[in-house]
C-alpha cells in the first residue's frame, strides 16, 4: 500500500499529516472545487445552534432539580440521531449530560473546561 501526501509517511510535508488516517469533516465543505484556503466556503460556521441552546436548558434543569424536564431534551437531542432514551437522575443525569455535551459539541471551539466525572 502507498502512503498518501497527506499521511505521516508521505514524502511531501510529513509533519502534519494524521497518524488515524482520519480528519474532521463537521462544518466542512463537501465541494470539491474548494482545494485551499483561498478558495471561499459556502457552509457559514454557526455561532451559536439550537441543539447547544438545548443543552444549556438541560443544564439550567439539572441544577435546578428537574430531572424529567431534563431529560425529555436530551433525549430529543439523542433521539435525532438515533440514540436510545437517558433514563439517569441525579449525579448520573449530570454525567450522561456533560457527556452528550462533549460529544455534540466536538470541534465547535468550545473549551474544556468540565471536571472529569469520578
Amino acid at each position: 500500500m502507498l502512503a498518501g501526501l497527506d499521511t505521516r509517511q508521505s514524502v511531501v510535508e510529513n509533519w502534519n499529516g494524521t497518524w488515524t488516517g482520519y480528519y474532521q469533516r463537521k462544518f466542512i465543505d463537501p465541494d470539491p472545487n474548494v482545494v485551499d484556503n483561498n478558495t471561499r466556503q459556502y457552509i457559514p460556521w454557526p455561532f451559536l445552534r439550537y441543539t447547544e441552546a438545548v443543552l444549556n436548558y438541560v443544564e439550567a434543569n439539572i441544577e435546578l432539580g428537574q430531572d424529567l424536564e431534563a431529560q425529555t431534551w436530551l433525549n430529543k437531542i439523542r433521539f435525532r440521531a438515533g440514540m436510545p432514551a437517558v433514563t439517569e437522575t441525579g449525579t448520573a443525569l449530570r454525567d450522561r449530560y456533560r457527556n452528550e455535551r462533549r460529544v455534540e459539541l466536538a470541534y465547535e471551539e468550545h473549551r474544556y473546561m468540565m471536571r472529569a466525572a469520578g
